[in-house]
C-alpha cells in the first residue's frame, strides 16, 4: 500500500454524550435551548486536548519533513469560499463515503478490511482518505475504532 494517501478526522462536542453523530442537533432538529442543556454533562473526563494537539502536531512536522514534497494539506474550512467545479471531486467522495464516519454509538462500525478497501479505491483514484472518528462523550475513543486503526497502521507499515 505504498503511497497511499491516509489521514484522520476528528469530530468532538456535545452530541458525543448522545453517540448519535455529529449532525445529532441539525438531523433531529433540537432547538438550540434543549440541545445547550448537554453541555452541563460534557465533562470529557477523559480527555486531553494538549496530548492529542501534541500528538498532531508531530504528527503533520513529520509528513511535512520527512517524506519529500507535500502538494497539500487540509485543516477544516467548511466556512471558507469556494470556486471552480468541486462535482468530479464530490462524486468521487460519495462513492468512498457511502456511511457517515462520526462517532455514532449505534452505528455499524468498518473494520480494517473495510478501511483498507477505502484506501485502495482512494489510491486508485489518486485521492486522500480522510478517515472520521470522534471521541465518545467522556473522551476516550471507542475500543473497536482502536483497534481498527492500530491494525490499518500494522497493515500499512508493513
Amino acid at each position: 500500500m505504498q503511497g497511499a494517501q491516509f489521514g484522520l478526522f476528528i469530530h468532538y462536542g456535545l452530541y458525543s454524550l448522545e453517540g448519535r453523530g455529529e449532525w445529532l442537533q441539525y438531523v433531529e432538529k433540537i432547538p438550540i435551548a434543549e440541545y445547550a442543556k448537554l453541555a452541563s454533562r460534557f465533562t470529557a473526563d477523559k480527555f486531553n486536548a494538549g496530548k492529542i494537539c501534541d500528538y498532531v502536531s508531530n504528527q503533520i512536522t513529520e509528513l511535512l519533513t520527512r517524506y519529500g514534497p507535500v502538494p497539500g494539506i487540509w485543516l477544516d474550512g467548511a466556512a471558507v469560499p469556494h470556486s471552480g467545479d468541486k462535482s468530479k471531486f464530490r462524486s468521487r467522495s460519495e462513492a468512498i463515503q457511502e456511511r457517515g464516519w462520526g462517532y455514532c454509538e449505534n452505528c455499524q462500525r468498518r473494520n480494517a478490511d473495510e478501511v483498507m478497501a477505502k484506501l485502495r479505491l482512494a489510491a486508485e483514484w489518486k485521492a486522500n482518505l480522510l478517515l472520521n472518528t470522534g471521541p465518545q462523550g467522556d473522551g476516550s475513543i471507542h475500543p473497536e475504532e482502536i483497534a481498527v486503526l492500530r491494525e490499518v497502521g500494522r497493515r500499512l507499515r508493513r
